[in-house]
């Protein structure tokens, strides 16, 4: 294989040599403009592809005119219409038989009255401008070529980096929010489950802010600060009940210290029997807290796919 593309290599530079077209290494191909006509020669299959985009009287020629017309050209074997170009498709054992090719093409496309045309708007301009994006070599109008270049540089800065750190921080806050929430809740003697879907919202809308897009990477972040900041958040609200309980029934024996509750809340909570009790709460918040996630991670990994869509999008 390194053999015939070092093989290919010396053909090609030496049609560029002879006819003037200028050979990109990193492509392989030929372009540039020869007998008036801008053309590019790709190399497929062992034949070559070259590609040429032309009108005739205002209009895209017929293309069964031009295989008719082809057909007494030695060496093509074929004639498409792709993308408002022609491709005639030849095939040639040397660079003298290739450049004979390229030659009787042009000839010929000047005896029918066919001329040079950019590729999108389709005007008459003999002075064509290259662009060359990764899949082909194209050409256009000076004004199509701007308008396409200053859409394509533009993409390249509107183009949304995900900044994590930021959007770590923007998820740790959102839990926090939510966390607070799950407590107020539980401490007015409401269900303090319901707070995690507002927790999972607050969570993912975090990161998204901050880190200014959402991706799988974001989406694994937010799901385990919840599940971490949603275990500390039930823990505290036990812990805070826990503190209620003993300042009502030993009031005399002064306050409870929260912190000590906090600490030794297993202990507690195996020492009264509500483990089941535990469980429940927990597992309660946690599928509270991922039915919220899930419509919210939905939203929010959608709008970052049609955000890339967007900037990938060529013209």
């Amino acid at each position: 294989m390194k053999r015939r593309m070092e093989n290919l290599k010396d053909f090609l530079e030496k049609v560029s040599t002879e006819t003037g077209l200028r050979y990109d290494p990193t492509k392989n191909n030929l372009f540039g403009r020869f007998n008036n006509y801008h053309i590019v020669v790709d190399s497929f299959n062992n034949e070559f592809n070259i590609y040429t985009s032309i009108r005739k009287n205002g209009s895209i020629p017929n293309l069964n005119e031009l295989k008719d017309a082809a057909a007494l050209v030695s060496g093509i074997t074929d004639v498409k219409l792709e993308n408002n170009r022609f491709v005639f498709t030849a095939s040639a054992d040397s660079s003298e038989i290739l450049i004979k090719e390229i030659t009787d093409i042009t000839n010929l496309l000047s005896d029918a009255g066919y001329y040079n045309a950019c590729v999108k708007c389709g005007g008459r301009e003999f002075s064509l401008s290259y662009l060359r994006p990764a899949s082909n070599t194209i050409h256009l109008c000076t004004n199509c070529y701007n308008t396409v270049k200053g859409v394509s540089n533009l993409s390249d800065e509107n183009k949304i980096h995900e900044n994590v750190l930021a959007g770590i921080i923007g998820a740790l806050i959102g839990s926090i929010i939510g966390a607070v929430v799950i407590i107020l809740i539980g401490r007015m003697g409401y269900i303090a489950s319901i707070g995690g879907a507002l927790m999972a919202y607050c969570s993912v809308t975090g990161y998204e802010k901050l880190a200014k897009k959402l991706s799988l990477k974001g989406i694994f972040i937010c799901i385990v600060i919840m599940f971490i900041t949603v275990f500390y958040a039930n823990s505290i609200e036990w812990a805070l009940e826990f503190c209620d309980s003993f300042n009502e029934y030993y009031s005399n024996e002064g306050k409870a210290s929260f912190i000590a509750v906090l600490f030794n809340l297993k202990e507690l909570i195996a020492e009264f029997g509500l483990g089941l009790e535990y469980i429940k709460d927990m597992l309660l918040l946690y599928m509270f807290t991922i039915l919220g996630a899930f419509s919210t991670i939905r939203k929010g990994y959608q709008k970052s796919k049609m955000q890339q869509s967007s900037e990938s999008s060529f013209c």
